[in-house]
């Protein structure tokens, strides 16, 4: 190594510890829990980027525990109450048709989007929120998240928020779904590190022929989670005639929160005020 090679080294070195000792204090404090890489491809050039705080902020152990542990593949049972969930979310016109169909029927959803289309539906996103609905990541680049590595799994959630925070910067994002629905403990581990609870399904509409509307309204039980897509036609196209008839039924149709079974649901354990301590 010549003296300036030598001198060009010293110099990024000192110059990386100054940087990380001008950090705010929230950076150095709030690490990642690390999960080891147990997948068979390690991609070490993923570079994870900090998330906004705000998708952190109330998040502890206990609860980080509790998402990964509760997998939403029914809702609750106990009552006729369904759930339509429609991924690969990305067109304003599509979603806004859906809007008109739900809001018409008094009914609410969870929308998947996959991130990299975050920008295409953004102008909707806050309408969507503002109504009830529910908006949920499928992943950042909509590819297979179990053969990635750990830090690859977060770079998908991380970009996701980071976006997400820019449109609605107020909302919490609550829910996951992996893509193609492949997922195992780990990506579930590494999603419940950044508040996200895995939503699987119980009914698939297939949503690409007539047969959509029999797929759902003849084979519905109570506490479905149905798996829809926003990019088919069926599953849009149909959604006035579908909604309809499951209210015919006696069903509710409403998002994950309040349609999931309660023991799956993280409930706060921190005291509530007394009426005393109110007044």
């Amino acid at each position: 190594m010549n003296r300036r090679q030598f001198l060009k080294k010293i110099g990024t070195v000192w110059l990386g510890t100054a940087t990380f000792g001008f950090l705010p204090s929230f950076y150095q404090s709030s690490q990642l829990p690390i999960v080891q890489d147990s997948s068979p491809h390690s991609n070490t050039q993923a570079k994870t980027k900090r998330i906004l705080p705000n998708q952190l902020t109330g998040l502890t152990q206990e609860e980080i525990d509790f998402l990964a542990a509760h997998e939403l593949i029914r809702g609750d049972s106990s009552r006729k109450v369904a759930m339509l969930t429609y991924d690969d979310a990305s067109s304003v016109n599509g979603i806004q048709h859906l809007m008109d169909v739900y809001r018409e029927n008094g009914a609410k959803m969870a929308v998947f989007v996959i991130g990299n289309n975050l920008d295409s539906c953004k102008a909707i996103l806050p309408q969507l929120i503002a109504e009830g609905h529910e908006l949920g990541c499928h992943g950042w680049t909509h590819n297979i998240l179990t053969p990635m590595s750990d830090d690859g799994i977060r770079n998908e959630f991380d970009l996701f928020l980071q976006k997400t925070a820019e449109i609605l910067p107020d909302y919490r994002v609550k829910y996951f779904r992996a893509p193609y629905g492949e997922r195992n403990q780990r990506v579930r581990d590494i999603a419940a590190q950044f508040g996200l609870q895995h939503v699987l399904w119980s009914l698939e509409s297939g949503g690409q022929d007539t047969t959509t509307y029999h797929n759902v309204v003849d084979r519905l039980q109570p506490g479905e989670i149905i798996l829809s897509h926003e990019s088919r036609f069926f599953d849009v196209n149909d959604a006035d005639v579908i909604l309809r008839e499951l209210i015919r039924k006696g069903y509710n149709l409403e998002n994950i929160t309040t349609g999931m079974d309660p023991s799956d649901r993280w409930i706060d354990a921190s005291p509530t005020p007394t009426q005393e301590g109110l007044q």
